[in-house]
């Protein structure tokens, strides 16, 4: 019999094609069909129960009109909505930061549950394409 993984509010109603087109970010087409795919997986024991979710999605850039794409401006917006849907679930971020222009990562807190989630994105031609990662862990 399958039992869901223990995991946060926020956790377990993330989406990042459903974050990423919350952002109205206007250089990006989320009119078109946006490809995704994703997993979770994790473990519970006696000391608690710990989570990896990963995900990916890509959009089209839209390239005409005057708002032209900018990756940082991009994820920027994306790191804002996603911040907002943390604070939303009843969570709190407890640290957040840029790796590199087109990569970030908040450290957050809901309940008992406490975690990290990386978002990073890359360019191909017309596409862009975005990935999460994340990690959770309770009962520690």
């Amino acid at each position: 019999m399958f039992r869901q993984m223990p995991q946060s509010k926020f956790l377990s109603a993330f989406s990042l094609e459903k974050s990423a087109r919350s952002t109205g970010y206007e250089a990006i087409n989320y009119s078109g069909p946006a490809g995704g795919i994703g997993g979770i997986s994790g473990m519970v024991g006696q000391r608690g129960a710990e989570t990896h979710h990963s995900s990916a999605s890509g959009f089209m850039i839209n390239e005409a009109g005057d708002a032209g794409f900018d990756e940082r401006e991009s994820m920027e917006a994306l790191k804002t909505q996603i911040k907002k849907e943390i604070e939303a679930s009843g969570g709190s971020v407890t640290g957040s930061g840029y790796r590199e222009s087109n990569e970030f990562y908040f450290d957050y807190r809901s309940g008992n549950f406490e975690g990290r989630i990386t978002v990073s994105g890359s360019r191909r031609g017309s596409y862009y394409s975005l990935k999460v990662s994340a990690d959770e862990s309770s009962g520690k």
